[in-house]
């Protein structure tokens, strides 16, 4: 009884108008999850998603198939992102100055490519703390 409280809990949360849901370490290998996200980015449109992912987007095929269905699901991997449907690999690599302000969020590697790291929870909480100002200067990881 407790898992069907907090998914019609979740339900609940989705269905208002302008919710906004950011995930973090959830990989939509849980049929019964993507289904109450599903459903809820296709009957709430003013409902966002932001998919912080971990590594690669490749690793995640059932996150970027959903988001390329749903335009208000946005799945954010360290290479590339489905944004508004559309998959690709992050640009920037020639904005050393700008990329360096979003730090630890943001990274060049050593081949001058951007690497979006907030799917990497130690640099998610990092990056929150800086935000909130307990650590205005956070160092990148």
């Amino acid at each position: 009884m407790p898992y069907l409280a907090l998914i019609d809990r979740f339900r609940a949360f989705l269905r208002k108008p302008s919710a906004v849901l950011v995930t973090s370490g959830f990989s939509f290998r849980d049929e019964h999850i993507n289904e109450v996200i599903s459903q809820a980015l296709y009957a709430n449109p003013s409902l966002i998603v932001f998919a912080l992912m971990f590594g690669e987007i490749e690793q995640y095929g059932k996150a970027t198939q959903t988001a390329q269905r749903h335009r208000n699901l946005s799945v954010l991997a360290e290479n590339a992102a489905v944004v508004g449907r559309r998959q690709g690999p992050w640009h920037g690599s020639g904005a050393a100055d700008t990329i360096a302000a979003y730090a630890p969020a943001v990274i060049l590697n050593p081949e001058n490519r951007v690497r979006f790291r907030l799917g990497n929870f130690a640099t998610l909480g990092e990056f929150l703390d800086a935000i909130v100002g307990q650590n205005p200067t956070p160092s990148t990881l």
